[in-house]
Parts: structure tokens; C-alpha cells; sequence
């Protein structure tokens, strides 16, 4: 088996038990196999590589091996070959413990928060910006939960019309050059389509009128531009938002 993985840290030692952790619990998920590869590729390091045996990690695990230190022996050469671009050490190798858990547990944190305040998640899926005169214009697609992976409804989609905008403009923005002036022009135009579940990039682009698309909403300060609202869809305004519903996602809604 070849695992392909893309380790954080400039600490080797880090690595290294990342590393062996994941190769004893890749015997344990997909056992079978007589070796274990690991491809380490990152930025912060030269291409790296660590191998197990998968057999001794199988003999090993049927005596009910209850440390990982029981592990020993079964990496190749005891060896991970990892050489990163920066050497850390002393404190420099407690800072990066420091930022590795930020990283790790704020994500989390961060989710809880939104969960006791009621707000949705929202991720963006797809979003592109052009310039058109002084302002940008922006089309994209996102896909939204509510608190604890509740069904979204009509009024969480009402309450977040604002954020579900701003999430596909600052995705959209992310990805341009950082002097770019599509960074700093103001919006002008904005269509997202809003879903209940995630989907691949493609299938998003040809996605239709499933049940799983909630509807569009739109923000139009240029008049020149026109865009039909999707067939069938019920039209509501909400201050400078224009929302589409989609007819097949209200009919699930009521016989919910």
C-alpha cells in the first residue's frame, strides 16, 4: 500500500511519530498488505519516504500490543527520511508545537462556538470574480449546514444572507495575485447557488434543479447585467438580496 501524506512541521521528531503512528494504524484499518509506503511530500522539506513491514506489523498486533514502543522493528532501516529545509530547535521547536495545535484545535473551537451561537456552516464550493467597470462581478456555489448538521430552513437562510455572500467573495479573492486590484474593488454583482449537501466541482457546475439546491441569491448593483431566475423557483427580496427558491427543495420542506 502507498499512502501519500503531507506533513506541517520542521520538526523531524514530529514527523516521526506521526509517521509511525499512521503506518501501525494503517495495518490496523487495511491489513493484508506485506508493506507500507509513505510518500512524504511537503513544502517544508525535500521529497521524504518511510516503509514498514507489513507482516511484522501483523504479528505484532495479534500479540495485543498495547504501547507503540511494541512496535519496534517494524519500520525499515528504523529509519523515516525526512529532511526538512529548516532545522528547529530549543525554542524554536516548542513554537512550532504551539502553532501545530492552534492549528489543529481553533478549526474545532471555532466550530463549537458556531454551534452555541446557532450560526450555520457555510463552505465554498465554487467562486469566480471578473472585473466589469469599477467593481467585481461574482459567481459562485456553496453548500451550507446548520448548527450540529441540522437541515437548513427558509430563515437560517434569510438570517445568512450576508455571510453566505461574503464567504464566496473571500474565497473567490484568496486565489488572485496579491496586488491584484479584483482584491480591493468593490462588489457590484453576485450570484451563489446555495445547496444543503457537498458535491464535486463538476457536478456542481451541471447540477440542475436536484432537491439538494436550495435556491439562488443574488445582489445586483449593476443594471446592465440580467440573469434569469431559475425556472419555477418562488422570488423573494430581502433587503438588496434576491432570493430564488428552488420549487423542488420548498416541496421537501413541507413534507418534511
Amino acid at each position: 500500500m502507498i499512502i501519500y501524506a503531507r506533513p506541517t512541521s520542521y520538526d523531524y521528531n514530529k514527523v516521526l511519530y506521526s509517521t509511525f503512528l499512521s503506518g501501525v494504524l494503517a495495518e490496523y484499518f487495511t491489513p493484508g498488505y506485506d508493506r507500507y509506503f509513505f510518500s512524504l511530500r511537503s513544502s517544508k522539506t525535500l521529497p521524504g519516504w518511510a516503509s514498514f513491514d507489513g507482516k511484522k506489523l501483523r504479528e505484532i498486533r495479534n500479540k495485543d500490543a498495547k504501547e507503540l514502543t511494541d512496535y519496534q522493528g517494524a519500520l525499515e532501516n528504523n529509519l523515516v527520511f525526512y529532511t526538512p529545509k529548516i532545522r528547529l530547535t530549543g525554542f524554536l521547536r516548542r513554537l512550532d508545537t504551539f502553532i501545530q495545535s492552534f492549528r489543529i484545535h481553533w478549526p474545532l473551537a471555532l466550530s463549537d462556538f458556531r454551534d452555541k451561537m446557532g450560526w450555520p456552516n457555510v463552505v465554498a464550493r465554487v467562486s469566480k470574480i471578473h472585473r466589469a467597470g469599477w467593481g467585481i462581478v461574482l459567481n459562485g456555489s456553496v453548500f451550507i449546514t446548520g448548527p450540529e448538521e441540522s437541515t437548513p430552513h427558509q430563515a437560517l437562510i434569510r438570517r445568512n444572507c450576508g455571510r453566505i455572500i461574503r464567504v464566496a467573495l473571500s474565497n473567490a479573492r484568496k486565489d488572485k495575485f496579491i496586488l491584484s486590484v479584483l482584491r480591493l474593488l468593490p462588489l457590484r454583482f453576485a450570484r451563489i447557488a446555495v445547496f444543503k449537501r457537498n458535491y464535486r466541482k463538476r457536478r456542481l457546475s451541471n447540477f440542475g434543479l436536484g432537491e439538494d439546491l436550495i435556491g439562488v441569491i443574488q445582489v445586483k448593483r449593476l443594471t446592465k447585467i440580467r440573469v434569469p431566475d431559475i425556472c419555477g423557483s418562488k422570488i423573494e427580496i430581502k433587503g438588496r438580496y434576491r432570493i430564488a427558491w428552488n420549487a423542488a427543495w420548498l416541496a421537501k420542506e413541507r413534507n418534511r
